[in-house]
């Protein structure tokens, strides 16, 4: 396994995006089959310690960036690769690990109407965007996607916090790809913003659109999915 095999010893942080089955073959939803399992994995993880460090439920609406429609983005953290790997093959987890399988359709890993589709949600809350990027090997202006995409960063970080906003979780996917599934991505993000009309109002302003260039220039691929914060609902 490519993972086992990296030669990074430090805290690993799981990314799992999900789709729920409508039904499962004893007629729960996935969603309700999937909370149980949940419960279960949580005080497993933080029995190896491990925590759960963030889980959203994306907005209903669908991404702003991107087409995959998921309905639970979950970060767990790990001390270790091999933490990991052990908490996985234990028979504690084996014991309901078929509950996982059960619940899940699938595992995996803006447009004006996005837009507009967003800005139409009901939801009042806190807003925050999960962000799945690929770099390009170079850019029009002859620098690597991730050096453009850092200038972007740094220059982008001083408007969210203008509109009340901040940078939550940044993580870099290990070179080895992903245990589930096949999109290889070179960053993830997740940006608070306190409503929509922040999001909105930041990405649409002056100050923006003089960097937004750098965005652009930088990314081969992106998805943006606009998430409700859920893990202080558990």
């Amino acid at each position: 396994m490519k993972f086992l095999s990296s030669t990074y010893t430090g805290p690993i942080h799981q990314v799992n995006l999900v789709k729920f089955k409508k039904q499962t073959k004893d007629g729960r939803s996935g969603e309700l089959v999937y909370k149980e399992y949940m419960k279960r994995t949580i005080e497993l993880v933080e029995k190896v310690g491990g925590k759960m460090i963030w889980i959203g439920t994306p907005m209903k609406e669908g991404p702003l960036v991107g087409t995959d429609i998921w309905d639970r983005i979950l970060i767990a953290e790990y001390p270790s690769k091999e933490v990991f790997i052990k908490m996985a093959a234990s028979p504690d987890y084996k014991s309901f690990s078929h509950l996982r399988e059960e619940a899940l359709e699938m595992a995996i890993v803006p447009t004006r109407d996005q837009v507009l589709k967003f800005l139409a949600s009901p939801y009042k809350g806190t807003v925050h965007q999960v962000n799945l990027l690929k770099f390009k090997d170079r850019t029009v202006s002859g620098v690597t996607g991730e050096e453009s995409y850092k200038k972007y960063g740094e220059k982008v970080g001083k408007l969210v916090q203008k509109v009340g906003g901040r940078i939550i979780w940044v993580g870099i996917p290990m070179k080895e790809g992903p245990l589930v599934g096949t999109d290889l991505w070179d960053r993830m993000l997740i940006v608070e913003y306190p409503n929509k009309e922040a999001f909105v109002t930041m990405s649409s302003s002056a100050e923006y659109k003089e960097i937004a260039h750098l965005r652009e220039d930088s990314l081969e691929i992106a998805q943006l999915i606009p998430t409700v914060p859920l893990l202080s609902k558990l």
